[in-house]
């Protein structure tokens, strides 16, 4: 294997990975965009379900989640993924602000909450963020 190859594999295996889940397919590519040319590896899905089928099969780092969305909402998609990996930093994103929703989404401890529209530069912040806590939450961890 030339050393190229071996680069450009040591690199991907550095990728985090990140998980946006909108019914908005608009928000969806907005996202994938910005964070990949962050450097991370972006995946997409429209559904609660299709989430929760994603973070049972693979390694996500953190997972970005529309609040209102049609099928399973924000809040039941992070009860059970909460049950699956108790520790996936989740950060979520509405368009509705009202206080009744900003204490159900803080009682099911997510990392981040995003009032649409919202700021790219500070989703980038929080998306390091949540890696950077997930990373010394692992080292610390027996």
């Amino acid at each position: 294997m030339d050393m190229m190859k071996l680069e450009a594999l040591e690199e991907e295996e550095r990728m985090f990975s990140i998980l946006v889940v909108d019914d908005d397919e608009f928000i969806r590519r907005l996202l994938r965009e910005t964070l990949t040319d962050e450097g991370y590896k972006v995946e997409t899905v429209e559904s609660g379900v299709m989430a929760v089928k994603k973070v049972m099969k693979q390694t996500i780092d953190v997972l970005i989640l529309d609040i209102h969305m049609t099928g399973i909402n924000g809040i039941e998609v992070i009860s059970i993924i909460k049950r699956i990996n108790p520790h996936l930093p989740i950060i979520t994103i509405t368009g509705d602000t009202s206080l009744a929703i900003e204490i159900k989404v803080r009682k099911e401890s997510i990392f981040y909450h995003f009032i649409k529209p919202f700021n790219l530069e500070e989703i980038k912040k929080v998306v390091k963020s949540a890696l950077i806590g997930k990373s010394f939450k692992k080292e610390v961890d027996f």
